[in-house]
């Protein structure tokens, strides 16, 4: 689920907010020196599961991201982490399964941005991260123990 679910966000900060010029998975190892601003990036953050019947029936499961907006300027700083933000809160963002190759839609879920922090650069010859935001989001969804589908 983790996966379908980066990919469907990294999907919508795509298709939605044209002003960046990529959106990026992080993971061990990236490498962002490299990529022109203004760029986005997701990383996946612990999650929660919490059961809510007694018979093991239902969970509720969130999944928490932290998306970092990395912008040339104070101006983009100000402006581009808002677009991102209104992208995120729109009803219905497609989820698209991954086990399928190509990746096929399979439903709609919502997310909820429930911080926006701007990062001060520790080190001022750091270009890479001088201007950026980031934004902590959150989707929870409703199971039933041992499916793949998903309610909100």
């Amino acid at each position: 689920m983790q996966h379908a679910l980066s990919y469907s966000i990294i999907e919508h900060i795509k298709a939605q907010v044209s002003e960046v010029n990529s959106v990026e998975l992080l993971y061990d190892g990236v490498n962002l020196t490299d990529k022109e601003k203004p760029f986005v990036t997701v990383e996946m953050m612990p999650e929660a599961n919490e059961l809510l019947s007694a018979g093991r029936t239902d969970y509720e499961e969130t999944y928490r991201y932290q998306v970092g907006v990395y912008c040339s300027n104070i101006t983009e700083q100000l402006r581009l982490p808002g677009a991102v933000k209104e992208a995120l809160r729109q009803p219905n963002i497609t989820f698209y399964d991954t086990s399928a190759y190509p990746p096929v839609e399979a439903g709609v879920f919502v997310c909820d941005v429930t911080a926006v922090t701007p990062i001060p650069v520790e080190d001022i010859a750091d270009e890479t991260r001088k201007h950026h935001t980031y934004l902590d989001v959150e989707v929870t969804l409703y199971r039933e123990n041992g499916t793949t589908n998903f309610n909100q």
